[in-house]
């Protein structure tokens, strides 16, 4: 599935995106919350950045009764600040991101809907590959837990709650 995901994101979206900037994509893997374990594809134009993401939080569940939870993430990232080594872009950049999440469990699934603003930096160890960290918060716009297996007239049981989390997120990339 997470195959298919990434497929559709780099046929429909990243590759008529790439027409319009004269950079190549960036690949990165990383860690974090709420992105978990993910792999993103990212465009960069002058000072900004587009990048999509589809991660999964490894090692949660060690049964194949529950799917390990996913995370699907787009992002906008401006560059401004500071002088890089190897490449003629400034390190540090604001980033505004917007992450999906979904776990299941054998009775309930449960969508998350996350605000991702942060502040970040690159650190580039060749002119094609570098380290990234960037730091924030993680505020909850929507969780919704939907009920598998009816037990009653309620299917669904619809929260929204404002709770704010450190957002954090490391990330090895590579310029193709």
């Amino acid at each position: 599935m997470l195959k298919i995901l990434l497929l559709s994101f780099w046929g429909f979206l990243i590759l008529p995106l790439r027409a319009y900037t004269q950079k190549p994509p960036i690949l990165a893997i990383g860690v974090g919350f709420p992105e978990f374990t993910h792999l993103s594809v990212r465009l960069p134009f002058e000072k900004i950045q587009i990048g999509l993401s589809c991660g999964r939080a490894l090692g949660v569940y060690s049964n194949a009764d529950k799917p390990q939870p996913i995370s699907i993430s787009a992002d906008l990232r401006y560059y401004c600040g500071g002088k890089a080594r190897y490449v003629e872009r400034q390190p540090w950049y604001g980033k505004l991101g917007l992450s999906f999440n979904r776990s299941e469990s054998t009775e309930y699934r449960r969508d998350f809907i996350f605000l991702n603003p942060r502040i970040g930096r690159e650190f580039n160890l060749t002119p094609r590959l570098g380290l990234e960290l960037d730091w924030g918060v993680s505020i909850l716009l929507k969780h919704v837990r939907t009920r598998k297996m009816p037990q009653g007239p309620l299917l669904n049981d619809y929260t929204i709650d404002l709770p704010v989390f450190t957002g954090i997120s490391t990330s090895l990339f590579f310029r193709l």
